[in-house]
């Protein structure tokens, strides 16, 4: 009987060889994504000692998403994807920021000699448009992959806008991004209160309130205000039904509070202000709107008892 390293061939033939699939995916992967950072970077050395999210935080800088979030989506389980997707997308929400500071200041120019003014002047305006074109690539990048991702986590634009807006306080929220909170998972947009999946208008809402954009949480609040008050004729029934609308009216209040202890304050008086005389006509037109709605609810359900009565 022939032998071999492995045992007789009777034996070799009783042994069972398993190969894991999974295991060998994610080897291929993390190949894949130590070539690719090497053509780029050829001093590039990852041990096994570093952790994944090393690898990645390494390939998000490098703006290799691609592989990044195949790895989120081979390593990681169930919620666990959701938080590695957070702090992917938290990463690529601060570099759409961190260009938007750059781009200030890119704007202060030392003062210099006229000759060698006019090129620096010439040298800072390119500098800046390089940036802009930069910033702009990041913007395109994270609605790409947001629009890719936010069915498998709905809240993705959550964690993108409290993003943005604590890392720069100044920011303004891209259209495109407050229209994935107006807008329900058919793409319509919300026009029944402000609920709806995890990134819904109401969490905007919150969002402005909790960064003190007040101007923004107003303006919102009264957009669907009057749009649940001009619903059309045939949507009216809908409207009067129990619990079919929804609006935050905690987040209101808070709301309604911050805007007075701003004025008590001295902090913007004016402004605050008319947002405060804004917000009080649209709450007074609302309740008086869902009284009335209350009161034809009650008298339909009164005739229709009456007509029940009569009938027995």
């Amino acid at each position: 009987m022939e032998n071999s390293a492995f045992g007789t061939n009777s034996e070799l033939s009783r042994l069972q060889f398993c190969v894991d699939i999974e295991i060998l995916e994610k080897e291929y992967i993390l190949t894949e994504a130590q070539y690719m950072l090497s053509t780029l970077k050829s001093s590039f050395d990852f041990s096994e000692s570093q952790s994944i999210e090393s690898l990645m935080d390494i390939l998000i800088n490098e703006k290799l998403y691609d592989i990044a979030f195949t790895i989120v989506l081979k390593f990681w389980k169930e919620s666990e994807i959701k938080k590695q997707l957070d702090r992917v997308f938290s990463v690529i929400a601060q570099q759409c920021c961190s260009n938007r500071s750059d781009n200030k200041s890119s704007k202060q120019v030392p003062l210099l000699p006229s000759s060698e003014n006019d090129a620096w002047e010439i040298n800072n305006r390119s500098i800046a448009v390089t940036q802009q074109l930069q910033g702009s690539n990041h913007w395109e990048t994270l609605e790409l992959y947001l629009d890719k991702y936010k069915d498998l986590h709905p809240r993705l634009p959550v964690i993108v806008a409290e993003t943005l807006l604590y890392t720069d306080p100044e920011i303004e929220l891209p259209l495109w991004l407050v229209q994935m909170f107006k807008a329900n998972k058919a793409g319509n947009k919300i026009s029944w209160g402000m609920s709806g999946k995890e990134a819904d208008p109401a969490a905007l809402f919150r969002l402005y309130i909790n960064y003190g954009r007040h101007a923004e949480a107003t303006n919102l609040l009264v957009e669907y205000l009057e749009s649940f008050a001009s619903s059309r004729p045939v949507d009216v029934l809908h409207r009067k039904k129990m619990s079919a609308v929804w609006f935050p009216y905690t987040a209101v209040e808070r709301l309604w509070c911050q805007l007075g202890e701003m004025q008590r304050a001295g902090h913007s008086v004016d402004q605050c202000d008319r947002l405060k005389k804004l917000l009080h006509g649209a709450l007074m037109s609302h309740l008086q709107q869902v009284v009335v709605d209350s009161d034809d609810v009650l008298s339909s359900v009164g005739d229709g008892q009456g007509m029940e009565d009569q009938s027995s």
